[in-house]
């Protein structure tokens, strides 16, 4: 995490640029690492969308490498990753291997966000977090979305906690928990209406292995196909105090909330830019050494093909300025604004739609053979359209920024005043 204001006034510049030399290793350890991982993911990707199967091996590889815990602070045994070098090193891995690069984002999102709770606010029960996946000894699903309530919604849950000796008692079903077979503990919230205090939001982190939580095999999507997104039952599941992370009033965007959507937005905006990136690079090695007859040149001769390639590289680094700037810009400080939340959907919203476009572009590049099973094109093109769905999806970005832009809040009811 870049350093806040408070982080760096008073400081040195002899300490300023020791703390940015760090950063800059942080950076180039994530993003080497990511871009090896991505090399070594890119050939097993295609067997596992085509078997629906869950790429146990990448998780392992990562676990090795110390890659799950890039957004762990050095000082906890991780490599100190901030919101910018998790961008980066994501983009980087979505463009060998979108779907692992997908799933482990829910996982490095949520320890990122931990990082920035515990830099903001010591805590030992997040410290002892934050070391046992330093540790590679934890791999966190996270998932709030419901049938009922649709989508990435911080401010309700169909979900409910009941007050026990020692903690709560949750039920309730939870759609969307990417990486579900490769957890070793969920994260997740629940409704508990309090008698006192009024509906809380109760954010909680649970044991794979906890009694009554179960882990649907029901995963079958368009594409995404190796993120392992099952459905997740909770049934009178026991939550101990001590694995309690929040609790926070029922219907309103709080700054745990605004600062989960910072982190959530961000990066996933960065995983669909990798796999724009992906699909161009394809495309690009796919017309410079096809030739179509009767021309004895290869297609990137064609000034068509040329057009595409340039709209689909200033497509990409339109969405790769947006992402990184309002990354860079938004961790400078811990606390997030109504209007620092819409600028990170507005950059989520930007990458979405120039991903899929560049994917498009790549398929009318490459022609027909894109658009057959055994191209990775054809994979590409069903994966980048999880963007359309990945929430906050379009018109709730819309609203949103369109909200802060008039300054009307943002969790006003109801919704259309």
């Amino acid at each position: 995490m870049e350093p806040s204001v408070t982080e760096t006034a008073g400081a040195s510049p002899e300490g300023a640029a020791k703390d940015q030399g760090k950063r800059r290793v942080a950076e180039h350890e994530a993003v080497a690492l990511a871009t090896q991982h991505a090399e070594a993911f890119e050939p097993r990707a295609e067997r596992h969308d085509r078997e629906n199967s869950f790429p146990f091996e990448d998780f392992g590889d990562m676990q090795q490498s110390g890659y799950l815990a890039a957004p762990v602070p050095r000082e906890l045994g991780g490599m100190g990753a901030g919101l910018l070098e998790l961008c980066q090193a994501q983009e980087a891995l979505a463009a060998g291997a979108p779907a692992t690069a997908l799933g482990v984002n829910m996982h490095l999102f949520t320890v990122g966000l931990t990082a920035e709770m515990w830099r903001v606010e010591p805590d030992p029960r997040i410290e002892a977090f934050l070391r046992v996946v330093a540790e590679g000894q934890m791999i966190v699903a996270a998932s709030i979305s419901e049938a009922e309530t649709s989508g990435n919604n911080f401010r309700h849950a169909a979900t409910r906690a009941e007050r026990t000796d020692g903690g709560y008692r949750v039920s309730g079903r939870k759609i969307f928990a990417s990486i579900s077979p490769v957890m070793t503990a969920y994260t997740t919230h629940a409704l508990y209406e309090d008698p006192e205090r009024g509906p809380l939001l109760v954010h909680f982190l649970v044991a794979r292995d906890a009694p009554g939580l179960d882990v649907m095999d029901n995963w079958d999507a368009m594409g995404m196909r190796a993120t392992g997104s099952n459905d997740i039952v909770l049934d009178d599941v026991f939550v101990p105090d001590e694995t309690v992370v929040a609790e926070r009033p029922a219907g309103v965007l709080d700054s745990f909330a605004l600062s989960s959507h910072k982190w959530f937005n961000l990066t996933f905006a960065a995983v669909y830019t990798g796999v724009a990136i992906g699909a161009k690079r394809f495309a690009e090695r796919y017309v410079s050494e096809r030739v179509r007859k009767p021309y004895d040149q290869p297609m990137s001769r064609f000034p068509s093909i040329q057009y595409l390639a340039a709209e689909m590289e200033i497509a990409i680094e339109t969405s790769r300025a947006l992402v990184w700037k309002t990354a860079t810009d938004l961790s400078q400080r811990a606390d997030v604004s109504e209007r620092d939340f819409a600028r990170a959907v507005a950059a989520k919203y930007v990458a979405s739609r120039n991903a899929i476009d560049v994917v498009d572009k790549a398929m009318s590049a490459v022609g027909g053979s894109g658009y057959l099973r055994r191209s990775p094109l054809e994979r590409l093109y069903r994966d980048v359209r999880g963007a359309k769905v990945h929430p906050p999806s379009h018109y709730d970005i819309l609203e949103i920024v369109g909200k802060a832009a008039l300054g009307v809040p943002l969790d006003a009811d109801p919704r259309w005043a």
